[in-house]
């Protein structure tokens, strides 16, 4: 009988957080504004033999070039869904 694993447990977690601190008092500034910049975290991942790590972004731009150092710092390869055999690095 196959064990039933907790939902996630074969997964990369990455998280985006945005900063939210100090914005402009403005009429158009609500609960759901935030900078453009923040922090892309990895949590503990013991299956996947992963520490907690993070890196901060300063626009959305920034996003994809940092999630690459992110991804190389760890050691995580991606394989390219499309072609199933090439690694993205």
């Amino acid at each position: 009988m196959k064990t039933k694993l907790p939902w996630g447990y074969n997964m990369i977690k990455i998280s985006i957080k945005f900063w939210t601190n100090n914005l402009p008092k403005d009429k158009d500034v609500d609960d759901k504004t935030s900078w453009d910049s923040g922090v892309l975290t990895i949590p503990k991942n013991t299956h996947r033999k992963l520490d907690l790590d993070s890196i901060m972004f300063n626009s959305l731009e920034e996003i994809i070039p940092k999630l690459k150092v992110l991804l190389k710092r760890n050691g995580i390869k991606l394989v390219d869904s499309r072609q199933k055999v090439k690694f993205v690095e």
